[in-house]
């Protein structure tokens, strides 16, 4: 009878973890996905021309482009403020930051999942 429930639970557990690992496996859209996304809402919303589709469009790739940069370059910009940090902290700091990082990311799940929670219930 342990032995019923322990390969139960198991089972369980892999289907969990082969579950969450599948969840990780969103990429972020494409800069032309992005442009042409908006550029369909801005379309059906305004009731653009063809001709004004096309310019939005075009638009919309540019700025997606930039924005995708700016992004970039704030990445890069947090890269260097955190390896000049751990210069000046001790390890002891160092991992009281990170532990404060993951908490606060782990919050910020928390708040997603409820709120994709209740837009699911609204629908």
């Amino acid at each position: 009878m342990k032995t019923k429930h322990f390969l139960a639970m198991l089972l369980i557990a892999l289907s969990f973890s082969s579950f969450a690992q599948e969840a990780k496996k969103h990429t972020p859209p494409t800069v032309d996905e992005l442009a042409s996304k908006k550029t369909k809402k801005m379309a059906k919303h305004l009731q653009l021309t063809d001709e004004q589709t096309e310019t939005v469009h075009q638009l919309n790739l540019k700025m997606a482009e930039k924005k995708l940069a700016q992004k970039d370059e704030a990445r890069a910009l947090r890269e260097e403020y955190q390896n000049e940090l751990k210069t000046i902290l001790s390890d002891e700091q160092i991992a009281k930051m990170e532990s404060s990082k993951r908490h606060m990311k782990d919050k910020m799940h928390k708040r997603r999942a409820k709120r994709k929670e209740k837009m699911e219930e609204e629908l």
